[in-house]
């Protein structure tokens, strides 16, 4: 009682523990504070347009998207603007489908 989760001992197979050890890769785009979002052109599936299209059907068609740093430029434009207790920055719902087969593991 009274002990924190780190001082438990866990019984772990041996890939758990090297698995434990390891520290996740970060995008390099997450250790920048602001980010620009770029449109691209819309691809579609590759067999089955139909039923993907039924499937998915807010978002087949739409513009694929890309995050990329800000540029100097980006933020001296974004500085200009009014704070954001005066305007509400709008909220980007961004949705990833991915596919390929299984996974491994």
């Amino acid at each position: 009682k009274g002990r924190s989760h780190k001082d438990r001992r866990v019984a772990c197979s041996p890939f758990d523990a090297q698995r434990n050890k390891e520290i996740p890769t970060v995008p390099a785009l997450f250790h920048h504070k602001t980010w620009t979002v770029k449109t691209h052109e819309a691809l579609g599936a590759a067999n089955d347009h139909e039923k993907i299209k039924e499937l998915f059907p807010n978002c087949y068609g739409k513009p694929r998207i890309s995050f990329e740093p800000a540029s100097s430029l980006a933020l001296l434009e974004h500085q200009k603007q009014p704070s954001l207790s005066q305007q509400q920055e709008p909220i980007l719902r961004v949705g990833c489908v991915l596919s390929g087969g299984q996974a491994p593991g």
